[in-house]
């Protein structure tokens, strides 16, 4: 699964996870800051969803 959400100091981080087979855990594979090109298209499509 892949979630892309935005952290208390205001980076957003794009986040990539599976289910751990432990209740309500989850294992982390990559966790990255978006920059540049894919936070922007991150922002547009955020844009026209709240439209």
């Amino acid at each position: 699964m892949d979630v892309r959400a935005q952290t208390a100091s205001g980076r957003y981080l794009r986040v990539i996870y599976v289910p751990d087979p432990l209740p309500d855990t989850v294992f982390v594979i990559p966790a990255y800051e978006l920059t540049g090109k894919p936070l922007a298209a991150f922002r547009r499509r955020g844009k026209k969803k709240h439209q």
